[in-house]
């Protein structure tokens, strides 16, 4: 009896759909939600023995788009590696690039203060870093972070993208890096 209970909130709670729910179970639910969710791998990026893929997640609800992510891989062809921070960037320079994010966030978002940016939705900005979220382009490298990394889900996903002539002094002297900004 009290598996059925169990089993009866459950159904309760997330919904079935009618010929999913088991006969012997009374409820009293009125909603069904129907959830999907919906990936795409794709490449988005390939040049010069550098390749990024974009991993992308559609969660629908009852049809209607309730979060979309996007997680970006980027590999070295040359060397048949995952290319990792340490590969681009200088180890000591993430508290420099941490403040060209935060700057370049700002100018895209038009504000001239911390505060503002705070107001629209953003979380305290001391937490904002660089990830492994990021994609190279023709211009520059791109971090995207999530919903709830850096923002509420009603801001979204937040994309930053820094030119490669803002990160020259911040990246590894390396073949790599070369290949990157060619």
């Amino acid at each position: 009896i009290s598996f059925k209970k169990y089993l009866a909130s459950i159904l309760h709670q997330y919904g079935v759909s009618e010929n999913e729910r088991p006969e012997d179970i009374e409820d009293d639910y009125e909603s069904v939600y129907q959830y999907a969710n919906n990936t795409t791998i794709n490449p988005v990026y390939n040049k010069n023995g550098v390749l990024t893929f974009c991993k992308a997640e559609l969660t629908t609800k009852n049809g209607k788009v309730t979060m979309s992510t996007h997680r970006y891989y980027n590999f070295d062809l040359q060397m048949m590696k995952l290319i990792e921070f340490s590969d681009i960037f200088i180890e000591s320079s993430i508290d420099d690039l941490t403040s060209l994010i935060k700057s370049n966030l700002m100018k895209q978002l038009n504000v001239k203060t911390e505060d503002d940016v705070i107001n629209m939705g953003y979380f305290n900005l001391d937490n904002l870093k660089p990830t492994t979220n990021f994609y190279i382009g023709a211009e520059g490298i791109t971090w995207t972070y999530l919903p709830y990394e850096i923002a509420l889900l009603s801001v979204g996903e937040t994309n930053i993208t820094a030119k490669f002539e803002e990160l020259e002094m911040l990246m590894q002297d390396n073949d790599l890096v070369a290949r990157i900004k060619k």
